[in-house]
């Protein structure tokens, strides 16, 4: 069975569980994953599962008897049967967050909430303050921020996972607003945002060509800031 999500219905908003996989199939679940539905939040014989693609792709599962008796190592399609399959054709969003790097926590937990908002791709840049954080691109790795972003999509019950990556400063600027409390608001949904370091951007490190837009609210944190301006963005019409 293959539709659209809208012939369909959205099954990832009232499934049992929904999770992030590799590809939209109970093949795909890892060890980790099996133990997470049936170990933690003991899935019974007839709840559904779904299992997205981070790409749009959706399947349909649903728990067979053979997990009320679960062995160690069962394979996922004795405890899965799927039922059937639905695609969704774009993301709802189309929004690049950048950000400056940061300490990682406090970049996970940014990842974290940008994906529950929707965004399409959050590209992370070095800027020159961002040298006083010992340590944090070596940790922010794109592989295990994609991590952070399908535990995210996963709660959140979402068919889409963010592209992620490193770029320099140089790459990002012609495309980018930048956010600068100093500048008018934003009118209308850029392509990209370009969030700032702790501090602020070094004098002379975004050249005066570079559009800007304010932020509501005062001095934000960085990424309260990524956050506030994602969901300011996504308010408003695509410019």
């Amino acid at each position: 069975m293959s539709e659209g999500i809208g012939a369909g219905g959205d099954w990832h908003l009232t499934s049992r569980a929904h999770v992030i996989a590799p590809s939209a199939s109970v093949r795909a679940l890892s060890e980790a994953q099996l133990h997470h539905l049936f170990n933690v939040r003991r899935l019974a014989p007839g709840e559904e599962v779904t299992i997205s693609d981070g790409r749009g792709g959706l399947a349909l599962a649903r728990v067979t008897e053979a997990a009320a008796r679960r062995r160690r190592g069962a394979a996922a399609e004795e405890l899965l049967g799927e039922v059937g399959h639905l695609r969704a054709e774009a993301p709802p969003f189309n929004l690049e967050m950048v950000l400056s790097v940061i300490d990682f926590e406090r970049l996970s937990l940014a990842v974290r909430m940008l994906t529950e908002l929707g965004v399409s791709r959050i590209t992370l840049v070095h800027a020159r303050r961002s040298q006083s954080v010992a340590g944090a691109e070596r940790r922010a790795t794109p592989e295990r921020l994609q991590r952070v972003a399908a535990e995210a999509a996963g709660q959140c019950r979402s068919l889409f996972l963010p592209e992620l990556g490193f770029q320099s400063m140089g790459e990002v600027l012609g495309r980018v607003v930048v956010c600068d409390p100093a500048a008018g608001p934003l009118i209308s949904r850029p392509a990209a945002l370009l969030i700032g370091p702790e501090g602020g951007f070094a004098d002379g490190e975004i050249p005066e060509n570079v559009p800007r837009a304010s932020l509501p609210g005062r001095v934000l944190r960085a990424e309260t800031a990524a956050v506030v301006a994602a969901a300011t963005a996504l308010a408003l019409p695509a410019a």
